[in-house]
């Protein structure tokens, strides 16, 4: 519709442009209601989309107990807090002492000269470095000035994008700048910095002090390790080990990978806390709202009282029960009177500890608690399949012909002003002439009537 400005009525003292407005209003109705119609099921998409999304993470949650990724994790400890111990699923049971001889460090050179960021260092277009692993690379400079050397030497990465070195500036009592350049990487040996060729670097090796890295080294039930990292990756099978300055010296540390069932019984609870907040979801979408008589609910959600929604929140808490009568409330699995699934961890692990393989079966097994929760997720959220899917897919159909319905409006609304602008412009213009030529047939009149008087 048109966004003009005009003016009406000033000569026939007829207001067309509030009338055309007003009978606009009325041909507007029916696209008034689609917008409304659009509005309502942007909403109702935007809350499945939410639902469906949370349904395809339960869905994964549920498959990585099953794939092992969860359920075979066991808990991994260290009696002292300066070494971190962590297992994978292919880990075992074990306990054993360790003794951290060394932790390993990274080596680093400080430069005794003192410049202003803004010195020229040196003239070379280019340094080469040599880490303490022996490895060579080199840096180019685009010009010799401290602070580009700095930054050079903070950008050079390795052939994954780790960088390699970090640079920086301390100033002195002069004011001026001492370059001290370490190594990322930890592990026996020099840092070498040289200009292109094999030049001196800011004053050689008279004007540098270097700090050789150190290596790691621990001892295990007798068996002595050294490497240049502190972290021990597979020093048991599955079991990974970090050493930190503090574990040095510190005397026989303990490293213990149990199978309590505390990793698993966590796990679950987090997963029984996920499959809530699904149901608590459906409620919100699916809620009245507050209902006052004669009047319009509010607070509900975006589809109030909707019996598929709901359905799925009385299957995700059917799951407790896996069949034949029976319940999992000794293995800690329940429902509460609330409508939601509660999990005693203590029951969980006395019952894992009377019978692993059955507690087992029951929560991971074919038809276990957690492959009921993810056949249900997946009857919802697969891509292809999936009901809530296939809905939300009708649900954008629906929005995409709406969407083409007001724009047609839009068209025809414009060519509807368009026309009745026209039309109640003419009659403005016809009432003007008669207006002007009823005036002149007055002031005619009013002549003749005092010509006779005379």
């Amino acid at each position: 519709m048109s966004n003009s400005i005009t003016f009406t009525g000033l000569g026939s003292g007829l207001d067309t442009a509030s009338i055309v407005s007003q009978l606009m209003a009325i041909e507007q109705a029916p696209q008034d209601r689609l917008k409304s119609a659009l509005a309502k099921e942007q909403s109702q998409v935007s809350a499945l989309q939410q639902l469906n999304t949370s349904l395809a993470s339960l869905q994964t949650s549920a498959d990585s107990f099953a794939k092992g990724s969860t359920w075979t994790k066991l808990n991994a400890t260290s009696s002292s807090s300066a070494v971190k111990v962590t297992a994978s699923s292919s880990a075992t049971q074990a306990s054993v002492s360790m003794t951290v001889n060394d932790v390993a460090t990274a080596a680093s050179n400080t430069y005794a000269n003192a410049y202003a960021l803004s010195d020229t260092v040196t003239t070379a277009k280019s340094l080469d470095v040599k880490l303490s692993d022996g490895t060579t690379t080199s840096v180019s400079l685009a010009d010799g000035k401290l602070s580009t050397v700095i930054s050079s030497l903070n950008a050079l990465k390795d052939g994954s994008g780790t960088p390699l070195l970090t640079a920086t500036a301390i100033s002195d009592s002069t004011g001026n700048y001492h370059l001290i350049v370490s190594q990322v990487a930890t592990g026996d040996g020099k840092l070498g910095i040289t200009e292109a060729g094999g030049s001196d670097f800011l004053g050689g090796a008279t004007a540098v002090t270097q700090t050789a890295g150190s290596n790691a080294e621990i001892t295990v039930g007798g068996i002595t390790k050294n490497q240049r990292a502190n972290t021990f990756t597979s020093l048991m099978p599955g079991v990974d080990v970090t050493v930190t300055t503090a574990a040095k010296g510190a005397g026989a540390i303990t490293l213990a990978v149990t199978d309590d069932g505390a990793s698993r019984a966590n796990a679950l609870s987090a997963f029984v806390s996920q499959v809530n907040g699904v149901i608590d979801q459906i409620a919100s979408t699916t809620g009245y709202g507050t209902v006052v008589a004669g009047q319009a609910p509010t607070g509900g959600g975006a589809f109030p009282g909707d019996t598929a929604l709901r359905a799925v929140a009385d299957q995700l808490l059917n799951t407790i029960f896996p069949g034949a009568g029976g319940t999992m409330a000794k293995m800690g699995l329940d429902l509460n009177s609330d409508g939601h699934l509660t999990f005693d961890q203590t029951k969980f692990q006395t019952a894992y500890q009377a019978d692993p393989k059955g507690v087992q079966d029951a929560f991971i097994g074919t038809n276990g608690f957690t492959s009921r929760i993810s056949k249900i997720a997946k009857s919802q959220s697969d891509s292809g399949t999936g009901a809530l899917t296939l809905t939300i897919k009708s649900e954008n159909s629906q929005i995409d012909r709406y969407s083409d319905e007001i724009a047609a409006w839009d068209d025809r609304l414009a060519m509807k002003e368009a026309s009745l602008t026209k039309q109640y412009s003419a009659l403005e213009s016809v009432l003007t002439k008669l207006q002007s030529q009823s005036s002149w047939l007055t002031t005619q009149l009013k002549s003749l009537t005092t010509s006779s008087n005379d």
